[in-house]
């Protein structure tokens, strides 16, 4: 998976929200891969065979085939891990429309990652990919809008995007959504919605645990006109547990101690 390194750790205090509730928002990015290499995936490692595979349809002029190339090398699978070398693959599909390889581009120039650093360019390249339903992309530019580490912060932008992204499932876009709610970010202190937009993370099966810890914190905390509901705390405790999520399985232990 492409890991958007956009990590907000940050304590939500407020007079509707209870402030020991823990935003520690982590924008995993999915990766966007060509059918070829989800099945290879399935199958086990990628091999030089399908390498010289994709680089033989690639040459055809397959734009999919010459985005999952980028990919390779952007993961390192198959080939040598280099995002230098990714570089010219996203940018031959993005010069060509193909959204996916816009968003990594994207991701690149924003990162510094082969390229020089060019955050307006990475927005720019987020935005068209955005415009054409590119999930990832959506997200992205709605993150950046949010945490204004490197273009200008715009709150109205970054609902926008991230109600967006929500809309196509992306649970990290929920988690984010929640987050501006939390802290009355581009709309005003919510405690309902930012447990609405919690656990729709919480409950969707990409959640590594994370957002099924912060709905349970709201949940056991309460806040505002969010009465605390310890049974529906300890519900997304132990869903969060399942899911590896070491915050919650501290909170269960503490729970079965009282």
């Amino acid at each position: 998976m492409r890991t958007h390194d956009m990590t907000a750790v940050k304590k939500a205090h407020s007079r509707t929200i209870a402030p020991a509730v823990v935003l520690s928002v982590l924008t995993l990015l999915s990766a966007a891969l060509c059918p070829q290499l989800m099945a290879q995936s399935k199958g086990g490692a990628v091999t030089p065979d399908f390498v010289k595979t994709l680089e033989s349809q690639a040459a055809g002029g397959d734009v999919a085939a010459v985005h999952t190339l980028g990919t390779l090398y952007f993961y390192g699978e198959g080939v040598p891990q280099s995002y230098a070398k990714s570089l010219p693959y996203f940018q031959s599909a993005a010069e060509s429309g193909f959204p996916p390889s816009m968003s990594f581009l994207g991701y690149l120039y924003e990162k510094g990652y082969g390229v020089a650093k060019d955050p307006k360019k990475a927005a720019d390249l987020y935005e068209k990919a955005a415009n054409q339903g590119d999930t990832l992309a959506q997200l992205s530019l709605g993150a950046m809008y949010l945490h204004g580490e490197s273009i200008a912060p715009d709150y109205k932008m970054a609902m926008t995007w991230l109600t967006k992204a929500s809309k196509s499932g992306d649970y990290q876009a929920d988690l984010l959504l929640g987050q501006m709610y939390v802290e009355g970010k581009g709309t005003d202190v919510n405690p309902q919605m930012a447990l609405a937009s919690f656990k729709k993370a919480a409950d969707n099966k990409e959640d590594d645990g994370l957002a099924a810890y912060v709905t349970a914190e709201l949940y056991r905390q309460g806040g505002g006109n969010l009465k605390p509901n310890p049974k529906e705390a300890k519900r997304y405790y132990e869903l969060g547990a399942k899911k590896g999520n070491q915050q919650c399985k501290a909170r269960l232990a503490e729970l079965d101690k009282k």
